[in-house]
């Protein structure tokens, strides 16, 4: 018999404690405390997931994500792009140029100039910050 109350959440699945843990290991084992009425209680996983609160679709992905690559696959994934530019540094450099420049321009007029280098440069055309990639 088990030393465990049959009421017990396993902390982490067995043998799948995760080496090199994150600060997104405390997230994966919340969406793992989610997924155990379905993995070892037999409840349904739309039972599991209305009981915590979590919409049905979520647990679904959860669900496979965990058979897929177990208990770290429940751990948020990294931004792929985290830490690149998505312009040239001498885009970049000329801008900041712009933005320091006495009386100070606007900051449409430095995008109106920063497009414009841009394009006979042949660059990615800067976004204007009031588009959504700024919010």
């Amino acid at each position: 018999m088990s030393a465990e109350p049959p009421d017990a959440v396993p902390a982490a699945p067995p043998g799948d404690t995760p080496t090199g843990a994150t600060d997104a290991t405390p997230v994966a084992l919340a969406r793992y405390r989610v997924l155990v009425p379905h993995l070892y209680e037999g409840v349904t996983l739309k039972a599991a997931a209305a009981s915590s609160g979590v919409p049905y679709r979520t647990a679904q992905r959860w669900l496979a994500a965990y058979k897929r690559d177990g208990l770290l696959g429940l751990a948020r994934a990294g931004r792929s792009d985290k830490g690149r530019r998505r312009l040239p540094e001498e885009l970049i450099a000329f801008i900041e140029g712009l933005a320091l420049k006495p009386p100070r321009p606007t900051i449409a007029k430095i995008h109106r100039q920063a497009v414009g280098v841009a394009a006979q440069r042949g660059q990615p055309k800067p976004a204007p910050p009031w588009s959504r990639e700024f919010r």
